[in-house]
């Protein structure tokens, strides 16, 4: 199983975008009873002008958010760097980010 990346770009996120994709996958896992490795990160970054913020669904999330990522376009990634990565939602305990 691999990872999952959703990107929004800046008017997405200035439009709160980024708020709904949150609670729409912690309402997913609180659905799920918290399922151990199902975790979403998230970072920031500039390219050729422009801000984007891609969204990172673990592995163990895929089979519970297949239709949110849908929704958003998402594709599968390589796994993400841990420089500049926070743990939106998900259990701390599940991640050793210095694996990433």
């Amino acid at each position: 199983m691999s990872w999952f990346k959703v990107y929004l770009i800046y008017e997405q996120a200035a439009a709160n975008e980024h708020i709904k994709l949150q609670k729409d996958f912690h309402k997913l896992f609180i659905d799920n009873q918290n399922p151990e490795g199902m975790a979403l990160f998230s970072d920031r970054y500039e390219w050729d002008n422009q801000v984007f913020f891609p969204f990172y669904f673990s592995p163990d999330s895929v089979r519970f958010t297949e239709t949110l990522i849908s929704s958003y376009s998402g594709a599968p990634c390589e796994q993400p760097k841990k420089e500049f990565l926070k743990l939106i939602a998900g259990r701390p305990a599940d991640f050793d980010l210095s694996e990433c």
